[in-house]
């Protein structure tokens, strides 16, 4: 007596003589016309169901190429059950692990320091894998080049051990309903009415399905209430993180006195102006000492100093910004020498 035909899907097509699974009325189960979304899809899941009766009647002409030699002697939508290798194993299956390792969605894709631990735990299976088993468990950096047997064993067995504890929640739960559906409808008397089983599997994967509809929702919330709060949220700024009030570069001798009064009254305005000359930076003392004259003062300002004031100039190792600039700048001595050499180009330009 035969129970049922297993067949892949070009396999399947040929038998019933019917289109193939990428033609738009290619689904064996239902009579919904497919969608093409760079593949073809088939995504409503209430679509009306095919008959045994219906399909030797060849009812729906879109579905038929010719009469299949086996129409009459077997059931022929009943006894032709889904592919479980390719459609579960093969594709379900490694489509999780991977939008686990490498998927597009942040929140779905885990750290590499969980995959390694997952891995870790698969491999720590190993030397208790029993023989029945026909391959031990490998880890997740190879699941390109795992068999459909070892997809059928993370699915069923390994998974929800190993993910337990690993994954979020909510991802980890996705996968059990998934899991649960397939070894329910696997294991169960009731498979050996193929409708019953068929309809089991399908109750459990449009429940995995709706899950993750809600899933994707709650990040969406999650993310917008993020914005919303970060918007209203005002981060405390520590004083000296605010922006200094003298501004540079400084181009006339009042704007020098007013900042030199200012740093000089106020430590708070000098940390500041310290921080702001510190992202000025260097390879050398020396060109760090440059490029922050370069940016505190304007060229015809520095040419009204010099290092110890001698002649007309005013001197510019009295000043508080000086006493910057050596806070940055280290070791000191270094530092007062290149602002001297820094001066002492600045007298002979001018």
């Amino acid at each position: 007596m035969v129970c049922s035909f297993i067949c892949d899907a070009p396999a399947r097509a040929f038998v019933k003589q019917m289109k193939s699974h990428n033609g738009y009325s290619g689904c064996d189960k239902c009579t919904q016309v497919g969608v093409w979304r760079n593949k073809m899809t088939y995504p409503e899941m209430n679509a009306t169901l095919r008959s045994d009766e219906d399909f030797a009647l060849m009812s729906d002409t879109d579905h038929h190429l010719q009469p299949s030699p086996l129409t009459g002697i077997v059931q022929m939508v009943t006894q032709f059950p889904i592919d479980y290798m390719h459609l579960c194993c093969l594709v379900v299956t490694r489509k999780l692990i991977l939008f686990w390792m490498k998927g597009k969605n942040l929140a779905i894709r885990q750290p590499s320091h969980i995959i390694s631990a997952i891995s870790t735990k698969l491999i720590a299976l190993r030397p208790h894998i029993p023989s029945e088993f026909a391959r031990k468990p490998r880890e997740l950096t190879e699941i390109d080049r795992w068999k459909a047997t070892e997809l059928r064993q993370f699915m069923i067995y390994s998974g929800p051990v190993v993910l337990k504890h690993s994954l979020p929640e909510e991802v980890f739960e996705n996968f059990l309903l998934f899991s649960v559906a397939l070894s329910t409808g696997s294991q169960t008397p009731e498979l050996l009415n193929i409708d019953m089983g068929i309809s089991k599997v399908l109750e459990l994967l449009s429940k995995v399905l709706e899950e993750n509809k809600s899933i994707k929702a709650e990040i969406t919330n999650l993310r917008s209430e993020v914005r919303a709060l970060s918007r209203e949220m005002v981060r405390p700024v520590a004083p000296e993180a605010s922006p200094s009030s003298i501004k540079l570069p400084l181009s006339t001798m009042e704007e020098f006195k007013l900042a030199e009064a200012a740093m000089r009254e106020t430590p708070c305005e000098k940390q500041k102006m310290i921080t702001t000359f510190s992202l000025i930076g260097g390879h050398t003392a020396e060109e760090a000492v440059r490029r922050m004259l370069q940016s505190g003062l304007t060229n015809n300002l520095a040419r009204r100093f010099n290092w110890a004031g001698k002649g007309f100039k005013d001197a510019f190792k009295n000043t508080v910004l000086s006493d910057v600039m050596f806070g940055i700048c280290t070791p000191k001595t270094a530092a007062r020498d290149h602002s001297y050499g820094v001066f002492r180009d600045t007298e002979e330009v001018a």
